[in-house]
């Protein structure tokens, strides 16, 4: 099975399984996100929320690509882009199964 692919920008970035040296920032960054979700639902995205999201999807996709993070903070992302690649890459990093064939993740396509 090959890696997927987020699309940032205007550009494509493969995501490959997470190592543990990623799983050990990425995954306090997503309980962080994951804490204020309720807030992401709302309408409100802080600053905070901004940078855990900046730095789940940099880790994810760093070691793929050379990429500074000022580089990639300076990449015209969307927050929709943004938003799309964490369910990418919470699926790499065994945190939720994600349908290869879709991209949609199994628990929220099995209980609609």
């Amino acid at each position: 099975m090959t890696d997927p692919i987020v699309k940032l920008g205007s550009k494509e970035y493969t995501v490959k399984p997470l190592v543990w040296k990623q799983l050990r920032t990425v995954i306090p960054a997503f309980s962080r996100f994951k804490l204020k979700s309720q807030d992401l639902l709302k309408g409100n995205f802080d600053e905070a929320m901004m940078d855990d999201l900046s730095l789940i999807i940099y880790e994810a996709i760093k070691s793929s690509h050379s990429l500074t993070y000022d580089q990639f903070t300076d990449l015209p992302i969307t927050q929709e882009e943004m938003l799309k690649a964490l369910s990418v890459v919470a699926a790499q990093a065994g945190m939720t199964k994600v349908d290869g064939a879709t991209g949609e993740d199994q628990k929220s396509a099995t209980s609609s």
